[in-house]
């Protein structure tokens, strides 16, 4: 995962068990590149249960200002969340941004897709990305509107401004680079892929992508998440109260035709179908679940499911307002299909997936019909 450290900013991370039982590793190798893709420190630390800390707490006698990747590995399955945290005169901001998980795919998808973005009017889109190969890679990042256009309103990368909609990417072997885009004054909606080259993996970089939200100097929310799933099928948990609302955020896997339209089922939190709609799908769309469904009441908690004949990407916005100011989370959506699932015996207990996942649920109940 990519790293960074300045004045303001810094990079956390928290490993914990994957399993409750000795299957789990005894140590952890960490290793520290810098940006143009050196080993510059290596280290082991004891995995004695569930740890958090900085970076630059592992790391040791590291510059002020420092941007790499850090790779952490182990013989055996373990849990991992990194947080970048940014420092503002009114407090902090700490902002999810998943790692990449090993080993890689044997047929990766040739683009990786962020389905929700904000720029211009205070907003900016923040791109950091390391490369986790030996080989060098090459690809674009690229953002897009409605069906898989275009962006079409004056933009910047790293403050040189953009005459097209995407800009070039070409990392070293273990080498990371940081882009800042920046709209002009009117706050716009869209999404983002990372597109690999012909000849070029997509699951050879470990991308870290947010949007912030400013006024003036003053950071007021930065919203980032794992990049989004494709899929024809999704279901999500939802909450809206006075000061709580959910968001959804879809776009299209590829062009899509005319007709095109998503389905939205509601559910109560007793489970019961209240409501369904057919929502015209004309490309990316941004709006809260009352905007799709007017009646919602005040006060609601749920689940929804959004389900198309045209594959498309989702991301899901939990909008929590605060005093003068707000906080955006990404929730990330359940996906039919993905997973691995089981049935749990008679007495319920602990169920395990591949990627080291546990959860635990009551008797009887099977783990995809658990939305969290």
């Amino acid at each position: 995962f990519p790293v960074e450290r300045k004045s303001t900013i810094n990079t956390g991370f928290a490993w914990a068990p994957a399993r409750a039982n000795s299957e789990n590793p005894e140590e952890l190798q960490l290793e520290l590149y810098n940006q143009i893709g050196q080993q510059v420190q290596a280290l082991t630390i004891p995995f004695e249960g569930h740890q958090a800390q900085f970076f630059s707490e592992a790391f040791k006698n590291l510059p002020e200002s420092f941007l790499g990747k850090v790779i952490v590995k182990a013989d055996k399955s373990f849990l991992l969340t990194v947080i970048r945290l940014e420092s503002t005169e009114n407090g902090f901001q700490l902002t999810n941004v998943p790692p990449s998980a090993y080993p890689i795919r044997e047929e990766p998808d040739d683009r990786i897709v962020y389905s929700q973005l904000a720029l211009g009017g205070g907003y900016r889109c923040v791109l950091l990305v390391s490369n986790g190969s030996d080989a060098e890679w090459e690809g674009i990042g690229q953002l897009s509107q409605g069906n898989s256009k275009p962006w079409n309103t004056p933009w910047s990368v790293n403050e040189t401004p953009s005459s097209g909609s995407s800009f070039d990417i070409k990392l070293p072997p273990h080498s990371s680079a940081k882009f800042i885009l920046n709209g002009d004054s009117s706050v716009l909606t869209g999404f983002f892929n990372v597109v690999s080259k012909p000849g070029f993996r997509s699951d050879s970089i470990s991308p870290s992508f947010f949007y912030l939200y400013k006024t003036g100097t003053r950071l007021i929310d930065s919203t980032g998440g794992p990049y989004s799933k494709v899929g024809n099928l999704f279901s999500f948990p939802l909450e809206r109260s006075k000061q709580v609302n959910t968001g959804v955020a879809w776009a299209p896997d590829k062009p899509l035709k005319q007709g095109s339209t998503i389905q939205a089922r509601l559910y109560n939190s007793q489970g019961a179908l209240i409501r369904e709609k057919s929502v015209s799908f004309n490309g990316h769309q941004s709006q809260f679940v009352d905007e799709i469904f007017s009646d919602l009441p005040q006060t609601f908690l749920g689940s929804m499911q959004l389900e198309s004949d045209s594959p498309f990407v989702l991301t899901i916005i939990r909008l929590e307002q605060a005093g003068s100011g707000f906080q955006l989370t990404s929730v990330p959506p359940v996906s039919e299909g993905l997973g691995s699932f089981q049935l749990i015996g008679p007495s319920g207990g602990m169920s395990n997936d591949d990627k080291g996942a546990s959860v635990s649920v009551p008797a009887g109940v099977l783990e995809e019909d658990l939305l969290i």
